[in-house]
Protein backbone atom coordinates (compact mmCIF):
# COMPACT_ATOMS: atom_id res chain seq x y z
CA UNK A 1 0.00 0.00 0.00
CA UNK A 2 1.13 3.31 -1.31
CA UNK A 3 0.34 6.25 0.86
CA UNK A 4 0.92 9.87 0.13
CA UNK A 5 2.07 12.73 2.27
CA UNK A 6 0.30 15.62 0.36
CA UNK A 7 -1.56 18.24 1.87
CA UNK A 8 -5.70 19.27 0.98
CA UNK A 9 -5.02 23.08 1.95
CA UNK A 10 -3.54 25.34 0.14
CA UNK A 11 -0.71 27.54 1.42
CA UNK A 12 -1.40 30.61 3.60
CA UNK A 13 -0.90 33.72 1.31
CA UNK A 14 2.92 35.47 1.89
CA UNK A 15 2.03 39.17 3.15
CA UNK A 16 4.29 40.22 0.11
CA UNK A 17 1.05 39.72 -2.04
CA UNK A 18 -1.31 41.36 0.20
CA UNK A 19 -3.02 44.37 -1.01
CA UNK A 20 -3.69 46.40 2.27
CA UNK A 21 -5.69 49.25 2.06
CA UNK A 22 -3.65 50.59 4.65
CA UNK A 23 -1.06 50.47 2.49
CA UNK A 24 -1.66 52.48 -0.11
CA UNK A 25 -3.28 55.40 2.02
CA UNK A 26 0.22 56.67 3.57
CA UNK A 27 0.66 57.94 -0.04
CA UNK A 28 -2.37 59.41 -0.60
CA UNK A 29 -1.63 62.70 1.71
CA UNK A 30 1.69 63.64 0.06
CA UNK A 31 0.96 62.74 -3.46
CA UNK A 32 -2.56 64.65 -2.91
CA UNK A 33 -0.93 67.76 -1.64
CA UNK A 34 1.95 67.81 -3.90
CA UNK A 35 -1.40 67.84 -6.87
CA UNK A 36 -2.88 70.40 -5.36
CA UNK A 37 -0.13 72.46 -4.80
CA UNK A 38 0.73 72.02 -8.42
CA UNK A 39 -2.09 73.27 -9.92
CA UNK A 40 -2.87 75.97 -8.27
CA UNK A 41 0.30 77.27 -9.31
CA UNK A 42 -0.48 76.37 -12.70
CA UNK A 43 -3.46 78.25 -12.24
CA UNK A 44 -2.10 81.60 -10.98
CA UNK A 45 0.61 81.40 -13.21
CA UNK A 46 -1.91 81.26 -15.90
CA UNK A 47 -3.48 84.14 -15.07
CA UNK A 48 -0.21 86.83 -14.36
CA UNK A 49 0.34 85.17 -18.35
CA UNK A 50 -2.98 86.40 -19.49
CA UNK A 51 -3.45 89.76 -17.85
CA UNK A 52 0.46 90.59 -18.62
CA UNK A 53 -0.36 89.72 -22.32
CA UNK A 54 -3.79 91.61 -22.69
CA UNK A 55 -1.61 94.20 -21.11
CA UNK A 56 0.95 94.10 -23.65
CA UNK A 57 -1.23 93.75 -26.36
CA UNK A 58 -2.75 97.68 -25.50
CA UNK A 59 -2.33 100.64 -28.30
CA UNK A 60 -0.91 102.49 -24.71
CA UNK A 61 1.56 99.73 -24.08
CA UNK A 62 2.48 99.56 -28.07
CA UNK A 63 2.72 103.31 -28.82
CA UNK A 64 4.48 104.30 -25.40
CA UNK A 65 7.36 102.01 -26.46
CA UNK A 66 7.09 102.93 -29.66
CA UNK A 67 8.11 106.48 -28.73
CA UNK A 68 10.71 105.58 -26.53
CA UNK A 69 12.64 103.55 -28.71
CA UNK A 70 12.39 106.47 -31.60
CA UNK A 71 13.45 108.99 -28.71
CA UNK A 72 16.82 110.23 -29.21
CA UNK A 73 17.62 110.49 -25.17
CA UNK A 74 16.56 107.50 -24.64
CA UNK A 75 18.21 105.56 -27.18
CA UNK A 76 21.71 107.30 -26.01
CA UNK A 77 21.04 106.27 -22.78
CA UNK A 78 20.06 102.48 -23.39
CA UNK A 79 20.88 101.93 -27.05
CA UNK A 80 19.42 100.13 -30.01
CA UNK A 81 17.12 97.90 -30.07
CA UNK A 82 15.35 98.61 -26.76
CA UNK A 83 13.77 95.99 -25.60
CA UNK A 84 10.68 95.96 -23.27
CA UNK A 85 11.03 93.87 -19.54
CA UNK A 86 9.13 90.72 -18.92
CA UNK A 87 7.06 92.38 -15.39
CA UNK A 88 4.65 94.94 -16.44
CA UNK A 89 3.03 96.94 -13.42
CA UNK A 90 -0.05 99.08 -13.04
CA UNK A 91 -3.34 98.55 -14.93
CA UNK A 92 -5.22 99.50 -17.66
CA UNK A 93 -9.27 100.41 -16.86
CA UNK A 94 -11.68 100.04 -20.59
CA UNK A 95 -15.05 101.09 -20.52
CA UNK A 96 -16.67 101.13 -24.14
CA UNK A 97 -14.65 104.35 -25.73
CA UNK A 98 -12.79 105.59 -22.49
CA UNK A 99 -10.35 104.23 -19.94
CA UNK A 100 -7.51 104.85 -18.18
CA UNK A 101 -4.07 103.60 -17.77
CA UNK A 102 -1.16 103.95 -15.59
CA UNK A 103 1.78 101.42 -16.34
CA UNK A 104 5.26 101.29 -15.69
CA UNK A 105 7.28 99.46 -18.07
CA UNK A 106 10.88 97.82 -17.63
CA UNK A 107 13.10 98.40 -20.87
CA UNK A 108 16.22 97.85 -21.52
CA UNK A 109 18.86 98.08 -24.86
CA UNK A 110 22.65 97.11 -25.08
CA UNK A 111 24.11 100.14 -22.88
CA UNK A 112 21.73 100.51 -20.22
CA UNK A 113 17.78 100.10 -18.58
CA UNK A 114 15.24 101.89 -17.08
CA UNK A 115 11.73 102.12 -16.82
CA UNK A 116 8.91 103.84 -19.06
CA UNK A 117 6.27 105.62 -16.59
CA UNK A 118 2.66 105.92 -18.91
CA UNK A 119 -0.38 107.72 -17.68
CA UNK A 120 -3.14 107.99 -20.41
CA UNK A 121 -6.88 108.15 -21.05
CA UNK A 122 -9.14 106.71 -23.63
CA UNK A 123 -11.71 109.48 -24.93
CA UNK A 124 -14.29 109.01 -27.67
CA UNK A 125 -12.14 105.50 -28.96
CA UNK A 126 -8.47 107.38 -28.73
CA UNK A 127 -6.03 107.45 -26.46
CA UNK A 128 -4.41 110.45 -25.40
CA UNK A 129 -1.02 109.99 -23.47
CA UNK A 130 -1.30 112.50 -19.79
CA UNK A 131 2.21 111.73 -19.02
CA UNK A 132 5.08 109.91 -20.80
CA UNK A 133 8.69 109.61 -18.70
CA UNK A 134 11.54 107.49 -19.11
CA UNK A 135 13.54 107.05 -16.11
CA UNK A 136 17.35 105.86 -16.15
CA UNK A 137 18.76 103.87 -13.77
CA UNK A 138 21.39 106.01 -13.21
CA UNK A 139 18.87 107.72 -11.02
CA UNK A 140 18.70 111.16 -13.04
CA UNK A 141 16.06 113.46 -14.26
CA UNK A 142 13.19 111.70 -16.36
CA UNK A 143 13.29 112.23 -19.92
CA UNK A 144 9.64 113.89 -20.95
CA UNK A 145 8.71 111.61 -24.09
CA UNK A 146 5.88 113.51 -25.07
CA UNK A 147 8.25 117.15 -25.96
CA UNK A 148 11.13 116.90 -28.36
CA UNK A 149 13.93 118.46 -26.13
Amino acid sequence: MVTSNVSATPPLPSSRTSKSPARHLIWIIPVGCVGITAAILLFIGAIFIFVFSLIKDSPVYEGALDRAAEHPDVIEMTGDPLEPGWFVSGNIAVNNQTGNADLSIPVSGPDGSGQLQVEATKSGGEWQYDSLNFFDESGGPPIDLLHER
